[in-house]
This record gives C-alpha cells, structure tokens and sequence, in this order.
C-alpha cells in the first residue's frame, strides 16, 4: 500500500524530503498480524484493577491525594526543575523508599481532597482507574508529577487528559514481597525479585488523569450548549477519548502521540457525547474550524512532531479530508454503531487504516472492508 499512500501525498503536492517525511509520521504503528483472534468486548480487567479498588475505597475514607501519597513515590516529591536527577528522587522510584526530609522540599501542594475524586471507568479494554481534579491546576501537577517525573514541564491548554502507562507501582511489589516472605526466608527475596522483573503485568499500572475543564477548552457557545450541558458532554468526551486510547494500548500494546490516534480517539469521545460523530466539533477542537486558517492553541499544534511547515500544511489537508469522510461513514452506517460494541469494532477497523488512506476517495470502500473483517468480534 506504499504506493497507494505516495500517489495520494502526491496529490496533495507532496515531494522529496516532504514526501518521505509524511510516509514516516503516518505509517502503520498498530501491528494487527499480532491481534490473536477472535476477541470478545469488553476484555478482561488487568491485574492492576484489583488494587485500585482498594484504593478507591481508601480515597473515600481518607481523601483522594492522602491514598494516593502512600502508595505512589512521586506525589511525596515537589515539582521542581531537575529534581528527577537528585539522588532522592532516584532511590524513590527505583526502590520504592521515600526517606523523611529527603524530598528536597514539601510535597506537591494540591489544592484539596475535595477537588479531587478517583473511580473505575468501564471501557472495552476492561476498567481503568480515573483521577478527576475540579482544579486545572491540580491536573496540571498531576500530570507532572506521574507522567514527566516531578519536571515543570509545560502542559497545555487544550490538554485536558492524560493516560499514564507502565507506572511502576511500588505498593504491588511490597505486598508481592510481603506474601512471599511468609512462606520463604528473606535472602531468597531477590532472586524472587529478578524473576519478577520481566512480568510486568505484575506491577505495573495504566491510569488517566483527567480535568474537569471544557474539553480542549472549547466554550459551550461554540455548540449551542449551556455550560452545564457542555460541562457533562466534557467529561463524557474525555472519559471515552481515552477509554479508545487504553484499547489500542491493551490490543497492541501501545498508543502514539500523533494525529491518526487523536483521530480515533477523538471519534470515539464525539460519537458517545453527541449521539453521533460531528466534524464541526472535531475542527473546533483542532483548532481548524476556519479551514484553510489555522487558530492558534487547537491541538492541531500539539501533534505536530518533527514536520516542516510544507509538510504540516499538508497533513492538516489529510486530516480534514480524513475527517469529513469518517462523518459521511458514520452517518450512513449510524444505525449499526448505535451498539457500542459495534462502533469499538469499527474503532479497530480504522486503527489498522492510515491517514493517507482515510483521506482519499476509496475511503468509504477501505473502512468498510476493514470493519467487515472486525464486526465479528462485536457478536
């Protein structure tokens, strides 16, 4: 299909170094020869679910931040600027120990328990844990804390969610240790520990955090909601934006910060907020609802990557164009994705689809055929 994908960029005035770069950004990142079929939705919860029950159920006894702090290293640190390089911090996330009076400052500062509430979100890949802060500033540290290692890393705007995989979670390997030290002696622990290394099922977790702002911050006005209206709509888009995130991640073992995944990701939370998928919405969020212009701040920006400006200018062709045909696909086939399992196989079937592909005039046909071979696994 190299082939296809070139003539198409072609098409769209693409050449040379231009040309290579957009076959390298838009390849296929999803391996589908790796699905082992038949798969039925919703999958199983991972082995991580268990422990975030009692999390939960500690976070309504005790606040959300004080269950959290004991079982996660890096809420006991400050967000500060090379703080992941100091010796404190390094014992803390290799080992599992936090020393008192060596986190070179006081813990983060959030704004309060209150603000912050943590549940377990049903999705097709199976439940997940959510982390919801009121606060945008809350989210902010969160997200800096647990996703970019306690960095001041900037966060933007339009970013109103976050999944975090393979945290390291220090409280499965103490309890681990903890049974197995009760039927063995102590110095046999480490061997135990480096036979549990490669098992990473075993102790690491997939969360989201996620704010309780307007998504993309996108004003109810824009979609002729009231605030409270679009506020639910928010919340709902986001939840489903990375339950569709978490599903790739669980079937293929990863997710990818570039333009087809938001596409997907984007389709999902649309389609469950609105009853259907609304284009309009989708280029409010990217920022692109003057097409050809561009506004400033939509996220359009934040998948950019490495491209040059030639490049970029053609990829936001490709993306509109993939756009307007996934809203044609959608209303002519709505009465089936109606069933939720449904439309999470159709999820797949433009997973295994470039944006080159769902941009050109064969699009209907690709995604049809692509869904007809994932249908089954929705029965």
């Amino acid at each position: 299909m190299t082939s296809f994908r070139q003539d198409i960029l072609k098409r769209y005035g693409a050449s040379g170094a231009v040309l290579d770069e957009l076959l390298e950004y838009n390849s296929r990142v999803f391996n589908h020869d790796k699905l082992k079929m038949p798969v039925r939705f919703p999958l199983a919860d991972e082995k991580f679910v268990p422990f975030w029950e009692i999390y939960a159920m500690d976070a309504e006894r005790f606040g959300v931040i004080n269950a959290l702090r004991k079982r996660m290293v890096e809420l006991n640190f400050p967000i500060m600027e090379g703080i992941s390089k100091t010796p404190a911090y390094q014992k803390a996330i290799r080992r599992g120990v936090v020393s008192p009076g060596q986190t070179n400052s006081h813990p983060i500062p959030f704004d309060g328990d209150n603000n912050i509430r943590m549940f377990l979100h049903r999705t097709p890949a199976g439940r997940i844990p959510v982390i919801v802060t009121a606060k945008r500033s809350d989210f902010v540290m969160l997200v800096q804390a647990l996703a970019y290692r306690n960095e001041p890393k900037k966060v933007p705007a339009s970013m109103g969610a976050c999944m975090v995989s393979g945290y390291n979670n220090w409280d499965r390997i103490k309890r681990m240790k903890n049974d197995f030290l009760k039927s063995n002696p102590t110095d046999h622990w480490p061997q135990k520990f480096t036979e549990i290394i490669p098992r990473k099922d075993l102790y690491q977790d997939k969360f989201i955090i996620m704010s309780s702002g307007n998504y993309s911050a996108a004003k109810s006005e824009h979609f002729g909601l009231s605030p409270e209206e679009w506020f639910e709509k928010s919340m709902l888009l986001r939840k489903e934006h990375e339950g569709a995130h978490y599903l790739t991640k669980r079937l293929f073992g990863s997710t990818h910060n570039n333009l087809t995944d938001e596409m997907i990701a984007d389709y999902a939370g649309i389609a469950a907020a609105a009853g259907e998928f609304k284009a309009e919405w989708f280029f409010r969020f990217f920022g692109m609802e003057n097409y050809p212009k561009f506004r400033k701040g939509g996220r359009l920006q934040n998948y950019r990557g490495n491209l040059s400006n030639k490049a970029f200018k053609i990829q936001r062709d490709l993306l509109h164009d993939a756009v307007l045909n996934l809203e044609n696909f959608d209303r002519k086939y709505r009465g089936y994705f109606a069933d939720p399992t449904i439309r999470t196989a159709f999820l797949l079937a433009m997973s295994s689809l470039t944006l080159e592909e769902m941009a050109s005039k064969l699009s209907e046909k690709l995604l049809a055929e692509a869904f007809v071979r994932y249908k089954p696994m929705a029965a």
